[in-house]
């Protein structure tokens, strides 16, 4: 596979679940605001979150290469 994935967990995220993403493709590990991921949601098959920044519809909508 060769997905596109956003990791907004950053570096930090645990090194095995790290292959794991590597695996299914290039991972870019950025930690951004609500408002640069409304920017940039478009371009991500996946997007890796965790209690922050809030997904919501508005974002999913910005978000149209999404597999889940």
């Amino acid at each position: 596979m060769n997905f596109k994935i956003l990791n907004l967990l950053g570096k930090h995220f645990d090194g095995e679940a790290q292959k794991i993403l590597s695996r299914l493709g290039k991972v870019e590990y950025n930690a951004l605001t609500r408002k640069e991921l409304l920017l940039v949601a478009h371009k991500y098959d996946i997007i890796v979150v965790g209690v922050t920044p809030h997904i919501d519809k508005i974002v999913l909508n910005k978000a149209k290469n999404l597999k889940c």
